[in-house]
This record gives structure tokens, C-alpha cells and sequence, in this order.
């Protein structure tokens, strides 16, 4: 049996990253990505993509729209407001009180260049800092394709030979079992 180093996350490396923003005199505290941030953008950014099949080729990207939506939507998760003593506001449980995050509605009203800088700081402290392009996710999308259209070819080639089994003179693919 292969062993595995234990992964303990309880030193300062792991501490939440933390930075001060000021825009406009109001103070507030960008944040890492946490898991919940990540999926949503992630999810925004594949929403934005649209495709179509055309017969019998492959499928084709038709739409690339709504993916500027997910730049604001990462910065709004991960944006707050500070509390009372000017610290990042945490909850009960000890994680990070959502109520405080900066409104989505309040980002968008922001100008390009302040929202591009914190979402690129943002994607940096993350480790979400792989820039997507559109020849990028054309090539992620092609590769899905290819795994799609494998499992759509296994599917038919076992459904045939479903068929054949059964359409044999005298045989089920019962009987063959329990000859096997």
C-alpha cells in the first residue's frame, strides 16, 4: 500500500490571505478564494460558453458570451467589508461571515480598472492565475468533445453487441450466461 504525506493545514503558511483595499475612502479587505468562490466563477465562466452539433462533425463553439460576468462575481466573493475593529468579519462557526461581502450589484458600478486589478490579484493569491483565453477554452472544449464522442462510440459499440447477442437464433444474452 503506497503511503501518503499527512496534509496538516494548521500553520501560519495556510492563514487566510488578507489585503487591504481602499476605493473611494471605504476600506475593505480582499481575500484568497475560498472552495465555494471558486466553483461559482468556474461555473459563471462555463455558463458563458454556448455550443451547437452540426450533423455529423464535431461540435462548434457559437457563443463565447457572459464570461466578463465572472470576472466582478470572483471579486464580489471575495471582497468585504470589514467589521467594527476594522478586521474581516468572522462568524460563530470561526469562518468568514458572508453576510459582509460587497454586493455584486456595488462591484459592477465600479470602473474596469479597479475591478480588473482585484480580480487579477485575486486569481494571483488564489492560485487561479492560468489566464483563460478564448484559443484556451477552444482546446478545452476540444478535448471534451474527443472524450464525449469516445463515450458516445463505446455506448453504441456495446449497444450493438447487445443486439447481435439477442438477435442470434436461439440464444439470449441470458443463455449465454449461463453457459459462462
Amino acid at each position: 500500500m503506497k503511503q501518503y504525506e499527512d496534509l496538516n493545514f494548521d500553520n501560519d503558511e495556510t492563514d487566510l490571505i488578507q489585503i487591504p483595499v481602499t476605493y473611494k475612502g471605504q476600506r475593505y479587505i480582499l481575500t484568497e478564494a475560498f472552495g465555494d468562490a471558486v466553483a461559482q466563477w468556474r461555473n459563471a465562466q462555463l455558463a458563458g460558453t454556448t455550443m451547437h452539433q452540426t450533423g455529423d462533425s464535431e461540435d462548434k463553439t457559437i457563443r463565447l458570451g457572459g464570461m466578463a460576468d465572472s470576472e466582478p462575481l470572483l471579486v464580489s466573493l471575495c471582497l468585504f467589508n470589514p467589521g467594527p475593529d476594522g478586521r474581516l468579519p468572522i462568524n460563530a462557526h470561526g469562518n468568514v461571515d458572508s453576510r459582509n461581502r460587497v454586493p455584486l450589484s456595488v462591484v459592477r458600478g465600479w470602473p474596469n480598472r479597479v475591478v480588473g486589478k482585484l480580480f487579477e490579484t485575486v486569481k494571483k493569491i488564489s492560485g487561479l492565475d492560468q489566464t483563460e483565453t478564448v484559443e484556451s477554452l477552444d482546446k478545452k472544449i476540444a478535448e471534451l468533445q474527443r472524450r464525449k464522442t469516445k463515450l458516445q462510440k463505446s455506448k453504441e459499440h456495446t449497444e450493438e453487441e447487445a443486439l447481435a447477442k439477442n438477435s442470434q437464433p436461439g440464444g439470449t444474452a441470458g443463455s449465454e450466461s449461463a453457459e459462462s
